[in-house]
């Protein structure tokens, strides 16, 4: 619970995995990371 107070949780939906394997699901998993990391904190 402490890393979801302090904003640390990131959600990343399986079909990007599951429903794409290979390099295509690993990069669409990997810019929506990134994505989620960069973007600003909503408070």
């Amino acid at each position: 619970m402490d890393a979801s107070k302090a904003g640390r949780v990131y959600f990343i939906p399986t079909y990007l995995c599951a429903g794409l394997p290979g390099t295509i699901g690993t990069k669409l998993y990997l810019e929506e990371l990134k994505q989620q990391l960069l973007s600003p904190k909503e408070n």
